[in-house]
């Protein structure tokens, strides 16, 4: 528990791009890896046959269910922005840029929330 304060208290201390893109890959990352144990238990039903699947799939055919498809987008857009960004990073020697290629990986973000949004809606 001390860790997570001493991580918190970092945090504030040192916010800026780099140290919330960090923390972004990180819960994201944490976020698919959920996404990924409850769809393979979602899906687990299409052994016993289609109807079983149905059943299981219709559970999520309404508002809470869209509203988790929309966040499972911007966490997938989220996570792979930023591996492009941490890729441009180190592997292009672009770390006198990154601040920029933060804000841009943002931007992408927001345009892709926008039309999701719209999709959405």
């Amino acid at each position: 528990m001390n860790k997570l304060k001493d991580f918190i208290r970092d945090f504030w201390l040192n916010l800026n791009p780099g140290m919330v893109c960090f923390v972004a890959q990180r819960v994201t990352g944490l976020a698919l890896l959920l996404y990924l144990f409850l769809h393979i238990l979602t899906l687990s039903p299409a052994r016993a046959g289609a109807d079983a699947f149905n059943q299981s799939v219709a559970k999520f055919d309404n508002l809470k269910g869209h509203v988790l498809e929309y966040l499972l987008l911007l966490a997938v857009a989220a996570h792979l922005l930023n591996g492009l960004r941490v890729i441009l990073v180190d592997l292009c020697g672009l770390s006198l840029a990154h601040k920029r290629l933060a804000w841009l990986a943002a931007a992408f973000l927001l345009v892709t929330a926008l039309y999701g949004l719209r999709i959405l809606l």
